[in-house]
């Protein structure tokens, strides 16, 4: 650690005195996107100011993203001293998690991408443009939405504008606001169990509170399907796509979710399952607590910071010690691209943005890395990827309701 702070101290150092290359400057991104609490200590409020103008600087950075940067920059520092007390009052993970990606966000990419960070892994250098030139039509980025669908098979349309009481279910009271569905925890008033489905098209996220208090996070592209009023041992959910839960235990009425073949036990917990169907394999990542992974005769207990991998087709768990801060960065209004091959990049950006990703060729080779505000438009996004070489068509739909496409050229 001591050699990290050096080090990164001496490029902080050489850079506000102008003396980093361009490819040092994207090196010294790199290290503080890897050691993000280390820069946060090194960056005082003072220094922190003249290293946000300078980044207004950077080449193929629009000045509009740039005003934006500086501004959500400076005020996370003079608001630095309050959140710092605030955190050491609350030593929870996932508070220390939100700490973290506040000044992720805050020193390296606030509402953009710095476009010199995206690189190629391999020899980590900027390639020049292809001839072909690229099409890049602008999307607005996704944002809070949702399709609720009743027992009785109707559908209510969710926003983040929208403040309504929906319809009770016997005596259970939904309420829609500001972005949030909540149940309350009273009995429905039958002997039979209701069913409620919250389903998050791409390019929406929405947030759910389940009628013992536990909470749901949706990605885009997601659903979970529950009851009104839980009923029996067993607390039940079952969903698809990507939802983060933390789960208000009970260790008398064990909360299970199940996704596919697979099924998660609540000990006590916050975890991420990601299941999407055109992902190679379902990843269930513990944030706080503990949870069992059962499919088929395998089980597993993970502690937190691990993740369970479990391949389409293979009831094999395969558990490893993960960033988890990476993991919930969508949680967090962000992408995390961590050496991530341009396959995975590309279905992440789709989702939110509502777009079919097309190959017109060889799909790229190589790895990226970057972190993105969620909040940003496409075309800078795609722009930024293009400075590995890369060039992309963008065709909008003609309705909100239908997909666009990406097409990554020759």
């Amino acid at each position: 650690m001591q050699a990290d702070h050096r080090h990164l101290e001496q490029m902080l150092q050489r850079y506000l005195r102008d003396d980093l290359s361009k490819d040092e400057v994207r090196e010294m991104l790199e290290y503080i996107v890897q050691h993000p609490a280390l820069a946060a200590e090194l960056l005082n409020e003072d220094r922190s100011h003249v290293f946000s103008e300078k980044l207004l600087h950077l080449p193929d950075l629009p000045e509009s993203a740039s005003k934006r940067m500086y501004e959500r920059l400076t005020t996370e520092i003079r608001s630095r001293e309050q959140a710092q007390e605030e955190d050491a009052m609350v030593t929870t993970p996932v508070r220390q998690l939100h700490y973290r990606w506040r000044w992720v966000a805050a020193i390296v990419v606030p509402g953009m991408i710095i476009a010199a960070y995206f690189w190629q892994s391999g020899n980590h250098k900027i390639n020049p443009p292809t001839e072909q030139v690229s099409v890049i039509k602008d999307v607005a980025p996704g944002q809070n939405g949702a399709i609720l669908t009743l027992a009785d098979g109707s559908n209510v349309i969710l926003d983040s504008a929208g403040n309504q009481q929906i319809a009770g279910q016997g005596n259970v009271q939904i309420t829609n606001r500001n972005g949030q569905l909540t149940y309350n925890a009273g009995h429905n008033g039958t002997e039979e169990t209701i069913y409620n489905t919250l389903r998050t098209p791409a390019a929406r996220q929405y947030k759910l509170i389940l009628p013992d208090g536990s909470k749901a996070w949706l990605n885009a592209g997601s659903s979970i399907r529950y009851p009104t009023a839980f009923k029996g041992r067993n607390r039940e959910v079952e969903t698809t796509g990507e939802v983060y839960f933390e789960v208000a235990h009970n260790a008398f009425n064990p909360f299970r979710v199940k996704t596919g073949s697979i099924v998660i036990e609540d000990i006590g917990t916050a975890f991420n399952i990601n299941a999407y169907g055109d992902e190679p394999a379902i990843k269930t990542t513990l944030v706080e607590g503990s949870i069992r992974l059962l499919t088929g005769s395998n089980n597993k207990v993970l502690r937190p910071g691990m993740q369970g991998t479990i391949k389409a087709g293979n009831d094999e768990i395969a558990v490893s010690n993960v960033d988890v801060a990476e993991i919930i960065a969508w949680k967090e209004g962000l992408f995390n691209f961590n050496n991530l091959d341009m396959e995975t990049v590309m279905r992440q950006i789709g989702r939110w943005y509502n777009m079919e990703i097309v190959y017109e060729g060889k799909k790229p080779e190589g790895h990226f890395s970057g972190i993105i505000d969620r909040n940003t438009n496409l075309a800078f996004i795609l722009k930024s990827l293009e400075l590995s070489g890369m060039r992309f068509k963008v065709e909008t739909s003609t309705t909100p309701a239908q997909m666009g496409k990406i097409i990554v050229l020759k």
